[in-house]
């Protein structure tokens, strides 16, 4: 158990979008664009085919860390724990001081492997909400919101600690975000939910950049 649990946090920690953007543009993306190690960030900079790559890597980390449990005939209550950790991994990334992404892809590839059948199902509020808004951190923000919710109505209690996690670990590595939402709307909740939905405009997401 112990070995597969190390084993899960190192994959998580693979730097995909990091390594690709010393590879393609010998640059730090963590310090580019939206200043962290995820597949948004290299579609931003390194463009459509890396941050496509970059996404299906970072989900392959997750669902690989749920196959090597299983593989090594663990319960599900360790297969779950081998998924934070791959998760965790990913967010604080050991190879790179701990500065890593949000862990939304590789959260994906473990609910995908471990819950998917819920995860199919909370996958149209993804859907819905790149249909109602332009913000895909919002549509996501849907879909990890959406998988808790769901279990808590099944009255899966594991499932729903679980779930949960890795929502709370999304959170907690969305807190700068949170700070550049609430200072670019002044504390108004209406133009909150506004830049929530659709986007901080470019000019004052750039104009609040360079204040922090």
């Amino acid at each position: 158990m112990f070995q597969v649990a190390i084993s899960s946090y190192l994959l998580g920690s693979i730097p995909t979008a990091y390594l690709l953007g010393r590879w393609r543009k010998k640059l730090d993306i963590r310090k580019c664009g939206f200043r962290n190690m995820g597949a948004l960030n290299a579609f931003k900079i390194l463009g459509p085919f890396w941050g496509a790559l970059t996404f299906l890597i970072d989900a392959g980390k997750g669902a690989a860390a749920v196959a090597l449990a299983r593989a090594d005939g663990l319960g599900e209550a360790a297969v779950f724990y081998c998924g934070l950790l791959a998760v965790a991994g990913h967010n604080w990334p050991i190879f790179l001081g701990f500065h890593g992404g949000k862990g939304a892809a590789t959260s994906l590839g473990v609910m995908l492997f471990s819950q998917w059948n819920e995860t199919m199902v909370v996958l149209g509020f993804l859907g819905s909400g790149l249909l109602l808004a332009r913000n895909v951190s919002f549509a996501l923000g849907l879909t990890f919101a959406g998988i808790p919710a769901l279990n808590a109505m099944l009255g899966r209690g594991r499932e729903l600690a679980f779930s949960a996690s890795l929502l709370g670990m999304m959170l907690l590595k969305m807190k700068p975000s949170w700070r550049r939402l609430v200072a670019a709307a002044e504390g108004r909740f209406k133009v909150m939910v506004k830049y929530a939905v659709f986007g901080i405009p470019k000019d004052l997401s750039d104009e609040i950049s360079r204040i922090e």
